[in-house]
């Protein structure tokens, strides 16, 4: 059975390691408490993907319930195995039922005598022609059902059935009339018998009118863990399993398990087995991440065994894509078989929660009749792709190259003895200078969980003091003191709104001819750097650009840090400025080359990549949306192209799906979890 299997957990990990429901938990055991001596009767079904803590969560309700002193009272729960195998019709689904419920309960005389009747009726053989053995068995299941109401008497509590994946039990397993029948009981006997059971989606036969269960159950759904629960629940894990060294890795891993999240959407059982990859496994062992593999094929096995081939073969042309969506003809086209066969299969695998439709909206290169498939849990498809022994090299490089940052890549490699994994380490590298997982993860750090970093050096509160103390400086006009505080505050953290402040004190401080006369004079480079910054400043450097040209020669030689860094920003919030028309100086495509010159000379352990998605996110946060200046962008790229600076795909793709969208290459890759999520974080700054 798969590790992460709920069943195999103590009620005290049951209850220690309870995220994911917390407040679906409480209106649930809200809406069981009696309400003028009344009890709940509208039947309840859980929807959500496989490894989303359903279960968990039936186990978590029915310790609930056994807890309060009320609902104790009331209910009776039964909690049912997440596989139903000897279920095949509604007669051998009650007589299973029945058999575990008398276990359940105390051997009191009324309950032995209605245990005897219920064993008598289990003997009774069904003989005659097909007719007369569906009447006699549907005469024994009414019998089945007068059991449970003679088990509501005699306990006086009503009983609850935690039934799982509900779609095979309803969909497969119980025909029409069988589900009409448990219905009819269902709504007759509302005293006597609750469902509550889970789902991986809303299924046909509980939501198209017409089915016997139409209107009936109550829904509610668990989604994936927010980052805020991810973190909560591997120290509830860690603690279940006496990790001491759970707060400390938690703490030094805060980007990489945000990128699982991202990863898994949230899925805490999936969550849970990359955790369990990274903290055990920190040398990526071939051998041990093949054996990790080994252990997640069951969860993913169980996922596909009962498809049939064309459904398989439809999973693994969506897994072995080059895009993580594709039209059913692209499909067709893949495992060369027709159109009318994909489109049948596709339907019930999007029934089965297998696949997905990805929301497109219509376009030039996206027909309104389109539609887009990707499979519903994506880190399946990575799975399957590591599974692949013909790509097992390249499906440990991208773990590795989310896993690690390129310092501990490069000693992995120089400390590796195999060849095979070694390979697998050099080609991580490369793929951290375009895969667009490596620079999801660098945002991430840096972007969301930089204020984590600057308060663990005490830098928070040291900027704020200066930038408090530049604007006490600016309102007593005392600018000569109030720059330099801007300036270690921008140091600190690349703000706009430090340059732009910067800028302002400029012209009050600053002197052009006096900055021209230390360009052009006998002075030292760094005084020449600072005397570019002073003209930046002032509006002035398009007319200096020819003098700077020749002294960017001297920079390149010496690459001194510091002003480099210096550069980088200045150039970096000028280009920004330029674009959105807050600068007094035309000509963006002008800063944006030395912004790059610059970062191409800056020693910080950042790629190239990630500092032009400094530079993108930078721009789109400070920017309005209806404002973005997307032909500036495309201008300031193709110079740099200009220049053979080969750029990230995915910048292009990214700068593609920002100007259009719509289109097919931005819809096909938000598939991708990683990549939506980039661009959303672009579009939900702008």
């Amino acid at each position: 059975m798969f590790k992460y299997d709920p069943h195999l957990k103590t009620e005290s990990q049951i209850k220690s390691t309870f995220i994911n429901g917390k407040k679906i938990l409480a209106d649930i055991l809200d809406d069981l408490k009696p309400t003028n001596n009344r009890l709940l009767t509208q039947s309840i079904i859980i929807t959500g993907q496989r490894g989303t803590g359903k279960t968990h969560f039936l186990r978590m309700l029915d310790f609930s319930i056994k807890e309060d002193k009320v609902l104790n009272k009331k209910y009776l729960s039964l909690v049912f195995p997440e596989e139903l195998y000897g279920a095949g019709s509604l007669y051998h689904f009650l007589k299973d039922a029945l058999n575990r419920l008398f276990k359940e309960l105390p051997s009191t005389e009324k309950i032995k005598k209605s245990e005897e009747n219920f064993k008598k009726l289990c003997m009774i053989r069904f003989k005659g022609a097909k007719k007369e053995q569906i009447e006699e068995r549907i005469k024994i299941e009414n019998e089945f059902f007068s059991v449970l109401n003679n088990i509501r008497k005699i306990t006086k509590k009503k009983i609850i059935f935690f039934l799982e994946n509900l779609q095979d039990l309803f969909g497969t397993k119980l025909s029409t009339n069988e589900l009409k029948q448990l219905r009819a009981f269902l709504q007759d006997s509302s005293d006597t018998l609750l469902i509550i059971g889970t789902a991986l989606s809303i299924f046909d036969k509980v939501q198209d009118y017409g089915e016997p269960f139409y209107n009936f159950f109550k829904f509610r759904r668990l989604t994936g863990f927010n980052h805020d629960e991810v973190i909560e629940f591997l120290k509830a894990e860690g603690e279940a399993q006496k990790n001491p060294d759970i707060l400390k890795y938690i703490e030094n891993n805060t980007g990489k398990i945000e990128v699982f999240r991202i990863l898994t959407g949230g899925n805490p059982r999936l969550i849970l087995f990359l955790y369990d990859l990274l903290s055990k496994n920190n040398e990526l062992s071939i051998d041990d991440i093949l054996n990790k593999v080994t252990e997640l094929t069951p969860y993913f096995k169980a996922e596909t065994e009962n498809l049939s081939n064309a459904q398989q073969m439809i999973l693994e042309a969506l897994c072995e894509g080059e895009i993580p969506a594709q039209t059913p003809s692209e499909i067709a086209e893949s495992i060369n078989d027709t159109l009318g066969i994909v489109n049948e299969n596709l339907t019930r695998l999007l029934e089965q929660g297998k696949v997905k439709i990805v929301e497109t909206k219509e376009s030039k290169d996206v027909k309104k009749s389109e539609t887009f498939y990707t499979v519903s849990d994506y880190f399946y498809r990575i799975w399957h792709q590591i599974r692949s022994l013909n790509e097992s090299i390249k499906w440990m490089a991208e773990l590795a190259a989310l896993i690690f940052d390129k310092k501990e890549l490069g000693k992995k490699c120089e400390s590796c003895n195999s060849e095979m994994l070694k390979s697998v380490y050099l080609k991580a590298l490369k793929l951290q200078e375009k895969h667009y997982f490596k620079e999801l993860e660098k945002l991430i750090k840096e972007d969301t969980l930089q204020t984590k970093d600057l308060s663990e050096n005490e830098n928070i509160t040291d900027m704020l003091k200066l930038i408090i103390d530049g604007t006490k400086f600016g309102e007593a006009k005392d600018y000569k003191n109030a720059i330099p505080c801007f300036k270690k505050a921008l140091e600190i953290k690349p703000l706009l709104y430090l340059f732009k402040e910067i800028k302002f004190l400029a012209h009050h401080v600053y002197n052009e001819k006096k900055s021209i006369s230390i360009l052009t004079g006998n002075n030292e480079l760094v005084e020449k750097i600072h005397a570019v910054e002073e003209l930046i400043c002032l509006n002035k450097f398009n007319g200096i650009e020819t003098i700077f040209a020749s002294l960017f020669s001297e920079i390149e030689q010496l690459k001194p840090q510091k002003e480099l860094k210096e550069l980088y920003l200045y150039f970096m919030f000028e280009t920004i400025l330029r674009l959105n028309n807050e600068s007094e100086e035309p000509n963006p495509q002008l800063t944006a080359h030395y912004f790059l010159k610059t970062a191409l000379l800056l020693d910080d352990k950042r790629t190239e990549n990630e500092k032009i998605f400094e530079f993108l996110i930078n721009y789109i946060k400070n920017t309005d949306k209806e404002k973005i200046n997307l032909e500036g962008i495309e201008n300031i790229f193709e110079d740099w192209q200009k220049n053979n600076i080969e750029l990230p795909q995915q910048t292009m793709t990214i700068l593609k799906a920002l100007k259009e969208p719509d289109s097919r290459t931005a819809q096909v890759w938000s598939a991708d979890p990683l990549f939506k999520e980039i661009i959303n974080l672009l579009k939900s700054q702008s």
